[in-house]
């Protein structure tokens, strides 16, 4: 069920009628059924495999907090995350290991017969196991209590808004919001909701959903184009990703202020950072979060050695884009980040204090950033590697081919578009909010009238959900 869709409006306007329609208590276990039934129109097979480590995560998180030996604490959080990470390993990177153990094999000259796995990917997995696993880390930690009712543990789980592709919530302050009373939205509250929901949708359907069909043509077939088409829709799948998911995440956020529960910001203008350190402070938050506190800093973070801050920052990048899928694409995207973030702490201290060098640094700051994260992003597009280089490369050597001016015409108004866009959210927000009822009405209006109008007739899937 995607957000987009008049089944998930209609979907969304139930849950909200019966959910604020009957008492308290039974609210956690309407939105614990809403969640199933939401993913149950993906494909209803995975939700007992939904309900498996529901189980498996509530019962043995009980059981850790009960022992007071630490060996036995420790034994029952390996064995937590390792049900958690086995269940990951075999939906989302069965084929990938099995095809790199047949290439190790061929490196010495022996055929390892494997079968091929074809193995589809639950909806949102990675982003629930993330989530479970921070719970259960976080009890371990001594940080969290269990949470003593199922089911809103399991509403935690599954709670739909957010759980096909974040943002990753902490426990400690979801559970506590569907466990705890639920207080209706006020006036302002749900104006601001609405207006969330109306700029995702405007962000998805209007810069991302535009983008993708001239993306797709000529990125799945980069042999037909020349480097200017080429380099052009490299631009827009930087722009098609950051209208998807940033669109998303604000549906999301809307829909659960609705539900009277706040989930965390997951985007503030990425494309505006002047540093790449800046950038991963805006871009995907949460996940940002989770590598930092559950990663970052138990590897030591930047409380060691220059060198070990540098190599921990590779590691982790490293696994955040192995997190992303099973290719040496996303591996490959990962490590870049990883580099440019310890050259960015390596080269923060020769940036200049004086005011007239601040704004220089500040512009050749943000076109280093930007021309960093595009270039990734090739890697990120092309999971198979050696297809991310011809494409680099054909761009380098300025091959011939078919040029549309039409494309670079839609890349320019999507450039437009989105940092337009981000100016007014970073710049003129409060002012928006402040702003008189009848105004808002006009701007959420306006969003949702241009969306429609260029809303597509063919449904095109969240890139996230992927993951």
């Amino acid at each position: 069920m995607n957000f987009i869709t008049p089944s998930f409006l209609v979907f969304a306007l139930l849950t909200l009628i019966i959910y604020w329609a009957l008492s308290d208590r039974f609210r956690t276990p309407i939105l614990l059924v809403s969640s199933y039934v939401f993913y149950a129109f993906w494909d209803w097979r995975f939700t007992f495999l939904l309900a498996l480590l529901t189980v498996s995560n509530f019962w043995l998180t009980s059981q850790l907090y009960k022992v007071e030996s630490k060996v036995r604490k420790k034994r029952i959080l390996i064995a937590c995350l390792s049900i958690n990470l086995l269940v990951l390993a075999m939906f989302k990177y069965l084929g990938f290991f099995r095809d790199g153990l047949v290439q190790l094999f061929d490196l010495f000259g022996m055929n390892l017969d494997l079968p091929t796995t074809s193995i589809l990917l639950p909806l949102g997995l990675s982003f629930f196991i993330f989530q479970t696993s921070s719970y259960v880390i976080d009890v371990f930690r001594g940080n969290l209590k269990p949470e003593k009712s199922f089911v809103s543990f399991a509403t935690f789980v599954v709670y739909f808004p957010h759980m096909a592709a974040g943002p990753i919530m902490p426990a400690k302050v979801l559970i506590p919001q569907i466990s705890s009373p639920k207080v209706k939205p006020d006036f302002n509250q749900v104006q601001s909701a609405i207006f969330l929901i109306a700029v995702g949708l405007f962000r998805k359907i209007v810069i991302a959903d535009t983008l993708a069909p001239m993306v797709n043509r000529i990125l799945d077939n980069p042999s037909n184009f020349d480097w200017k088409s080429l380099f052009l829709a490299s631009i827009g799948f930087g722009l098609q990703i950051y209208g998807d998911f940033a669109g998303y995440s604000a549906i999301a956020l809307g829909v659960s202020r609705l539900l009277g529960i706040e989930m965390m910001v997951n985007f503030r203008q990425p494309y505006l950072s002047t540093s790449i350190t800046d950038f991963w402070r805006c871009w995907h938050i949460s996940l940002s979060s989770w590598f930092r506190d559950y990663l970052y800093i138990p590897l030591g973070g930047n409380k060691k050695s220059k060198r070990r801050t540098y190599i921990n920052l590779l590691i982790v990048m490293t696994v955040a884009g192995l997190w992303h899928g099973a290719a040496l694409g996303f591996i490959f995207w990962g490590l870049l980040h990883g580099i440019f973030l310890a050259a960015d702490k390596l080269l923060s201290p020769l940036r200049v204090k004086t005011r007239y060098f601040k704004q220089g640094w500040l512009i050749f700051g943000w076109v280093l950033t930007q021309a960093s994260v595009f270039f990734a992003w090739v890697f990120f597009r092309n999971p198979q590697i050696s297809e991310a280089f011809h494409l680099l490369s054909s761009i380098a050597n300025r091959v011939p081919g078919t040029f549309e001016i039409s494309d670079a015409l839609l890349v320019a108004s999507a450039l437009v578009v989105s940092f337009t866009l981000d100016l007014a959210e970073k710049h003129f927000q409060p002012s928006i909010i402040k702003s008189h009822v009848f105004i808002k009405g006009l701007l959420v209006g306006g969003l949702l009238i241009i969306a429609l109008v260029l809303k597509s007739s063919t449904i095109v899937p969240f890139i996230y959900f992927r993951f």
